[in-house]
This record gives C-alpha cells, structure tokens and sequence, in this order.
C-alpha cells in the first residue's frame, strides 16, 4: 500500500482468495498497472506466479479482473516459462480452455473480430487462417491464395497491427488459432 501511495495511485484493497493474494489498485499519476506491479513484485513469493490483470472499471470490472487472475494463474503450468509478472491476458486461450468466458469473449469479439474489421471482402481473416493452417509457411500460403509472397507479408503486418498479435511468432499464433476457431464456432 505504501509503494502504491509513494507512486500517486489510489486505494489499494488486498485480500486472499483461494491461498492467493489479490491487490487491487486503481492507477493514477504514475502508478500505471505496469509500474505498480514492477515496484511490488518484491512484495509476492519467488514461488508462485505473480500475474497483472487487466483494467477493468468499477465491482463488476474488479470481479472481472480478479477471475481473469484467477484463471490466469491455473493456466500457468500450460506454460514452457512463466514470465514475472504474467499478464492475464497472455494466457488467453489456456483461460479459455479453462472456460473463463472473458477470455472466450476477448478472443471472440476482439481478436477474430478485428481481422474482419474491414468487411466481408477483406482477405486479412483468410490470410491469416491459410497461414497458420499451411505451418507459417509464405510460399505455401502465397501460392494457395494464388498472391505473391509480399502480399501475405503485407496481410500479415496488418493483421498484426489490428490484433496485436504477430502469425509469425510460434505462441501469438497460438492466440490467432483459437481466436479463429472460436470466433468460427461463434457464428456458425
């Protein structure tokens, strides 16, 4: 509480649920979610996973953040390396796989919603889908979408840029694939 107060935040409300220990803190100044949690990790065990959730407004938001922790911290044994700290949000197909509904609806609404921003003519969701499908393999994926290799460059960065999350990178692909398969699943 003292770290968060020294940084400018505001109230900070801890308490344990289930043997975790929960610290929510609303950012203000320079207490940022990203600084605060850099400055109090000291605060948490080496042995457990310390995980940053999203930000959310309001009881309803802070229950919403709390659960996306919560299963956030179950999914981590998914993991190869849990990073220190962990952001919810970058477990979110294993929260999925656990069935928190935020993360299916994160995925859904804004993952595999913003590779078809653009309409129904958009080649960005078929792109990405071909490429992941086809192994992450450019040529491949070029030739089945009968584009040149550049082009599927091109989809690909702007894919990246709208969702945040890269095709080309092994575990971001991961998110793109679920996304897809949910979003897919979704409007079926």
């Amino acid at each position: 509480r003292r770290t968060v107060h020294d940084l400018g935040g505001g109230p900070c409300v801890t308490g344990t649920t289930n043997g975790l220990c929960v610290a929510l803190i609303m950012p203000r100044a320079a207490a940022t979610p990203d600084v605060t949690c850099t400055n109090t990790l000291s605060a948490f065990s080496t042995k457990a996973p310390v995980c940053l959730g999203p930000l959310r407004r309001g009881v309803k938001g802070a229950c919403r953040t709390v659960q996306a922790v919560r299963s956030a911290i179950a999914a981590a044994p998914a993991l190869p390396q849990v990073p220190r700290p962990m952001r919810a949000d970058d477990v979110l197909p294993e929260r999925a796989l656990l069935g928190d509904q935020d993360a299916v609806d994160e995925l859904v609404n804004t993952v595999y919603a913003s590779l078809q921003t653009a309409g129904p003519d958009d080649p960005t969701l078929e792109t990405v889908s071909t490429f992941l499908r086809n192994g992450g393999s450019l040529e491949t994926t070029a030739k089945e979408l009968s584009v040149h290799p550049n082009t599927v460059r091109y989809r690909l960065k702007r894919a990246a840029e709208t969702t945040g999350w890269d095709a080309a990178d092994a575990r971001e692909a991961y998110v793109l694939r679920t996304a897809i398969a949910l979003g897919r699943m979704h409007t079926a």
